[in-house]
């Protein structure tokens, strides 16, 4: 049985860090930002901002699609994205349920502050994993807005 692992997190959680040493143990990474800057290009510059959430979308249903061509494929697979709705976790059980596959959310739990740290850090350069500066307002909301997992075959890592 070959395993999908949904990172979960709000920015600045640790997602992709985590998800890099994982695709060195073998797991093919599908990273949803890194997809949007390979499809088109950089935020406010090869795109404008008004259109992010269309490009967010398309790459999503390429990330989608191509989860499940690796799992076709029999392989393991890391899924790079906030997975910050419950909602959203469920759609990828349904998009995988003819599968025989186990999945597991990877949640990297973050304080507010620890968050603003990292995010001030990362902030101060403009690459396929951080587009576009999460500001402290994009930063309330995403947290406020977090729907923790519970009872859906998470391991909760503690970041600090």
């Amino acid at each position: 049985m070959n395993t999908v692992m949904l990172m979960c997190g709000v920015s600045g959680a640790g997602k992709t860090t985590f998800s890099k040493e994982k695709e060195k143990e073998g797991y093919i990474r599908l990273a949803i930002d890194e997809l949007i800057w390979e499809d088109y290009g950089v935020y406010g510059i090869d795109y404008k901002p008004e259109e992010y959430e269309k490009v967010s979308a398309l790459s999503s249903a390429k990330m989608r699609e191509l989860t499940v061509k690796y799992v076709q494929e029999g392989k393991n697979v890391i899924v790079d994205s906030s997975f910050w709705a419950k909602s959203h976790r469920d759609s990828y059980r349904e998009l995988l349920a003819d599968y025989d596959v186990d999945i597991l959310v990877i949640y990297l739990k973050a304080d507010y502050a620890t968050l603003e740290k990292r995010l001030e850090i990362r902030n101060q350069t403009q690459t396929a994993n951080s587009a576009f500066p999460i500001t402290e307002d994009i930063l309330k909301r995403f947290y406020s807005g977090f729907e923790e997992p519970i009872n859906e075959n998470e391991l909760v890592i503690i970041q600090n």
